[in-house]
């Protein structure tokens, strides 16, 4: 009974090595580890992109939201403000489609 624990033991070892070797692969070539790598894959054009889109619709929202009766009766903008309306949607959606792919590598 001690043997097939082993045996089992070994062989979960090996799959898990087979889908790590599997899952590393990346066709766009090594991506560095650790923050280096993460802002490789934020960065890269697709996610970058992506993110301003989300960013553009997100942030004109919350703007309208949040300074809906200054924008329209002609008021003093916060423009501290209308900044962070695009950058934190910005910042969220590339987080998100970084460790997205990250997981994905």
């Amino acid at each position: 009974m001690g043997r097939r624990k082993r045996r089992a033991r070994g062989r979960r070892a090996t799959r898990f090595q087979e889908t790590a070797a599997k899952t590393s692969r990346n066709p766009d070539g090594p991506v560095p580890a650790g923050i280096a790598g993460f802002l490789k894959i934020v960065l890269s054009r697709s996610i970058f992109f992506n993110s301003l889109k989300i960013a553009f619709v997100v942030g004109t929202l919350l703007n309208g939201i949040n300074q809906g009766k200054n924008i329209l009766g002609g008021g003093a903008l916060a423009w501290w403000d209308i900044l962070l309306n695009y950058l934190v949607p910005f910042c969220v959606a590339s987080y998100s489609a970084g460790k997205t792919a990250l997981k994905n590598r």
